[in-house]
């Protein structure tokens, strides 16, 4: 999935990189770690998905616990781990947030 977005420079022709499971990542100019997914990204409503090599739908998004108060790392497929929190991505804000 690729944004290259003007508005945000730092993220111009930035690659969403999934592992296997692990942390997400955005790699700049393109460039992708063995193994990761980069495609497949879609939409349901508002919601974010990837479709797997069986053609099956997933949001394995969760949020993670770091070494730092208050600040939680984006992982893929981490749903065994006790500390994940299960979240969703989207492409809209919650209500309350809109402008």
């Amino acid at each position: 999935m690729r944004n290259n977005a003007t508005d945000n420079p730092g993220f111009q022709n930035a690659t969403f990189g999934l592992p296997a499971a692990g942390p997400v990542r955005f790699g700049t100019n393109g460039t992708v770690k063995d193994g990761e997914t980069t495609t497949g990204f879609g939409f349901m409503g508002h919601m974010v998905l990837n479709t797997a090599s069986d053609g099956s739908l997933n949001s394995l998004f969760f949020a993670e616990p770091t070494e730092t108060d208050n600040i939680w790392a984006l992982v893929w497929n981490q749903g065994e781990d006790k500390d994940v929190v299960p979240v969703t991505l989207k492409d809209q804000p919650p209500p309350n947030l809109r402008q």
